[in-house]
Order: structure tokens, then C-alpha cells, then sequence
């Protein structure tokens, strides 16, 4: 009979224990899952930025009055450093 007692006593304490673990994994998940699509959205974001900050240098070369070698030459090295720098930061 008292080792019934001691027993079911043995239980809750592991039932108890069992649910605050489950309810920390769980949030921590949840807190990771969050935090992770943050990271995606913040990196989306950042990548547009430098889209449009070189679409912008691309047209300003609309206007230069250099030779059309030196200005195709300077935006592809544009488009390559701009890649290069989202690599970067990707990784």
C-alpha cells in the first residue's frame, strides 16, 4: 500500500515535469520559428534595397556622356560588385 502512495506521488512529480518541458520545447520552437522568418524578411528586404540602389546607378549611366564601352563596362562591374556583396552577406 505505501509503495502505491509513493508511486502515484512518482507520477505527478514525472507528469508535471513532463508537461513544463513540453510547454519550454515548444516555445522555444515557436520563439525560433518566429525569428527565423524575421531573418527572411529582413534579408528579402535588404536584397530589394540593393536591387533598386544599382537599378539606380544603372540609369544614372542613361546621361554620362563617357563612351558606350566605358559605360557598359561600368555597369556590368556594377551588376558583378552588387552580386558580389549579396553573396556576402548571404553567407
Amino acid at each position: 500500500e505505501e509503495w502505491r502512495n509513493g508511486a502515484i506521488i512518482d507520477n505527478a512529480v514525472w507528469s508535471g515535469f513532463s508537461v513544463l518541458v513540453g510547454f519550454l520545447i515548444i516555445f522555444r520552437t515557436s520563439q525560433a520559428y518566429v525569428r527565423f522568418w524575421d531573418g527572411c524578411t529582413a534579408m528579402y528586404n535588404m536584397r530589394a534595397q540593393w536591387f533598386d540602389a544599382c537599378s539606380a546607378l544603372i540609369a544614372f549611366c542613361k546621361h554620362s556622356r563617357a563612351a558606350s564601352a566605358d559605360i557598359r563596362y561600368f555597369q556590368s562591374l556594377l551588376v558583378r560588385l552588387f552580386s558580389m556583396l549579396h553573396a556576402a552577406a548571404l553567407g
